[in-house]
């Protein structure tokens, strides 16, 4: 299973993933992730042969959002 580690800086959040030596990346799955605009995707890019960092903007937790859409 792929280890994660989560940074907020300058009002962008960043997952950083690394593969396990058994696990590989799909290539034909970043494309999708790259080139579709599906809203709340973050989208990838490989930052090396088993890392992989997503990028998004800083959201709002879900129990706020919850509560300001009443």
């Amino acid at each position: 299973m792929a280890k994660l580690k989560v940074q907020y800086k300058d009002a962008q959040i960043y997952v950083q993933s690394k593969l396990d030596r058994n696990e590989t990346f799909n290539d034909r799955e970043l494309q999708v992730f790259n080139t579709k605009l599906i809203r709340g995707l973050m989208r990838p890019k490989i930052t090396g042969e088993k890392k992989i960092t997503y990028s998004a903007p800083n959201g709002v937790e879900i129990r706020k959002w919850i509560r300001s859409s009443r």
